[in-house]
């Protein structure tokens, strides 16, 4: 019978555990890269985000099998890789729960490497420890990013693991895996999943749930690239004020425009114009520009006879990467450039300026 983590007297049982068990991060690099390149062979004229994508959702997948074929842990030593091992290390207790968040860090550790593949060793393993408890507390309806509740796949949860892998990331880890052992406790699971506590690593329950983390640690990661991105490439194209007129870099077949220049080109022609918001649905309801066109960006190849090719489009998303990726596409599918607009500083630069802004599911 599985003991939870939280009748054990050592509180960093799990992390210590997993630790011991998870996959080294060098092979989790190696898995990264692979992935990419295949993605990439795969997907010639893609773009290197587009790469990464692919390549992380394959990798999701695959863990995501892995772990539902580890169900009933327990009851299957030797049958998948690191489930005797497991064993061995929890002397029989919590082994389910053990498993799961090793398959979870493993996968995060991968996908890490997908969208960072310099990054350190050590802060490679930190960030995957992070996302896969808190996007398993996440899952479990007990968010606990920061000590806020903050969803980790948001602007808010970005920064907060920022924050924590520059300062305290070991004693965020502890924490959240802490946390972790507390809400898998027999009848925290018993009451999430009617299957107890055996069923953690049940093949249908772990599969949608290790599906989740998966999905929510590559939104995290794209959404930090693409903040990154924007930190490092907006300060060349500022004027005095923080006002840019529309310009064309080398090789972009779209004008960049910030949100008050947005918002002239709007005003100026209220019919020639329209804004396509291409972030996803949860960020979407929590503000976008009145009366803007919303397709998530994933979805645009099947939608484009939604957007106008007669008028100026201007693509916004939250800062500037995913809309850049809309405007490509448009102009690859045969729009004019010339009627191509990047809103790159984002949604949230277009709500705090007091621009004309709606919230919820209506445009």
């Amino acid at each position: 019978m599985t003991t939870p983590i939280a009748e054990m007297p050592d509180s960093n049982f799990l992390e210590n555990a997993v630790r011991k068990i998870a996959r080294n991060p060098g092979a989790s690099r190696k898995l990264a890269l692979k992935r990419v390149s295949r993605a990439r062979t795969k997907n010639p004229s893609a773009s290197e985000m587009e790469v990464k994508a692919k390549a992380a959702k394959f990798i999701v997948r695959d863990h995501a099998a892995r772990s539902a074929v580890a169900g009933g842990a327990t009851g299957m030593l030797g049958a998948v890789p690191g489930v005797g091992t497991a064993a061995a290390v929890t002397a029989g207790t919590a082994t389910d729960i053990v498993l799961y968040m090793k398959a979870n860090v493993d996968m995060c550790s991968a996908l890490v490497y997908v969208f960072n593949p310099d990054m350190p060793e050590d802060d490679a393993f930190r960030l995957a420890m992070m996302l896969a408890a808190y996007g398993s507390l996440e899952k479990q309806g007990a968010s606990y990013l920061g000590g806020r509740g903050a969803k980790l796949a948001t602007d808010a949860g970005v920064r907060i693991l920022r924050r924590q892998l520059r300062g305290s990331a070991l004693v965020a880890v502890k924490q959240a895996f802490k946390r972790v052992g507390i809400v898998f406790t027999r009848k925290a699971v018993e009451k999430a999943i009617p299957f107890g506590v055996g069923a953690v690593i049940g093949s249908g329950v772990n599969f949608g749930m290790t599906t989740y983390v998966g999905r929510q640690a590559r939104k995290w990661l794209e959404l930090d690239a693409e903040i990154s991105w924007m930190g490092a490439s907006a300060a060349p194209h500022c004027y005095k004020g923080g006002n840019r007129m529309p310009r064309q870099n080398p090789g972009e077949p779209y004008y960049r425009v910030d949100s008050p220049e947005a918002l002239q080109i709007l005003q100026a022609d209220p019919d020639g114009a329209v804004v396509v918001d291409v972030r996803r649905d949860d960020e979407w309801v929590t503000g976008h520009a009145a009366g803007a066109i919303h397709i998530n960006v994933d979805d645009l190849p099947g939608r484009m006879d939604e957007v106008p090719e007669d008028k100026k489009v201007l693509f916004i998303c939250a800062a500037g990467v995913r809309s850049g990726l809309a405007c490509e596409l448009a102009a690859a599918m045969g729009y004019d450039a010339e009627l191509l607009y990047n809103v790159d500083d984002g949604t949230p630069a277009w709500i705090a300026a007091g621009n004309p802004t709606s919230y919820g599911a209506e445009p």
